[in-house]
């Protein structure tokens, strides 16, 4: 797509000349014959680049220079001056003006300065769009990581239920014990058999769990034993 460039001045040789360049080097040109119509032009669309003359009457170039960036924050300016209006050109710079140029102007440099606006309004577009995408990444990091913290909350609340609900009851103990080689614990059955040589600490496990009876189930050559009140010695 061609760029757009509004060419303004109350000179029509200057309005001919430079716009003819500017066309023959494959830019779409407005032209406005002084600063108010400029200005109406400038409400009534967009244009990537002004190249304004500073002196002109009703307004004048740093008029609508101010206007221009009111209505169009990203236009690219270049103001026309003459030798005795340095100063003015300079405080345009200050307003927002990319740059500007001693009439008469010469049309490489004029080329040169407005390619060189164009290739900065492209690189502010591409960290415009750069810098959205990370805000949206960033949006999007903060709502995984907010879901990770209510799940890690969640599952903490579900081990502390299950913690609560798993504790052993005071009034005994099933265990079950597989086959294997035992330690020593002697005890003795209320049913009356003689469990002998089982389990692996048992009567001191049941001592760290708070309990002096418990109920046990051995395993001894990878039968059943027997189950009964357990009175460790």
């Amino acid at each position: 797509m061609k760029k757009t460039i509004l060419l303004v001045d109350d000179e029509e040789a200057i309005l001919t000349s430079i716009g003819w360049a500017l066309e023959q080097n494959d830019f779409r040109v407005t032209t406005a014959s002084d600063g108010q119509k400029a200005i109406d032009r400038l409400r009534a669309g967009r244009y990537d680049l002004m190249i304004t003359d500073l002196l002109m009457p009703v307004v004048d170039g740093l008029g609508v220079l101010k206007q221009a960036k009111r209505l169009h924050p990203d236009i690219g300016v270049i103001i026309l001056t003459g030798h005795g209006d340095i100063g003015s050109a300079v405080h345009s710079l200050q307003l927002g003006a990319d740059d500007y140029l001693l009439k008469p102007c010469d049309m490489d440099d004029l080329l040169s300065k407005a390619r060189r606006s164009f290739e900065r309004q492209d690189l502010v577009a591409r960290l415009r769009v750069r810098n959205e995408r990370l805000k949206g990444e960033i949006a999007a990091r903060k709502v995984v990581e907010k879901k990770l913290q209510q799940s890690q909350s969640g599952l903490e609340r579900q081990v502390t239920e299950r913690t609560a609900t798993a504790r052993p009851r005071s009034d005994g103990v099933s265990l079950t014990y597989p086959p294997g080689p035992l330690c020593s614990l002697l005890g003795r059955c209320r049913l009356g058999r003689n469990l002998g040589v089982c389990g692996t600490g048992l009567a001191g496990r049941i001592e760290a769990l708070g309990h002096r009876r418990g109920t046990a189930v051995c395993r001894l050559g990878g039968e059943d034993g027997y189950r009964g009140f357990f009175h460790p010695l």
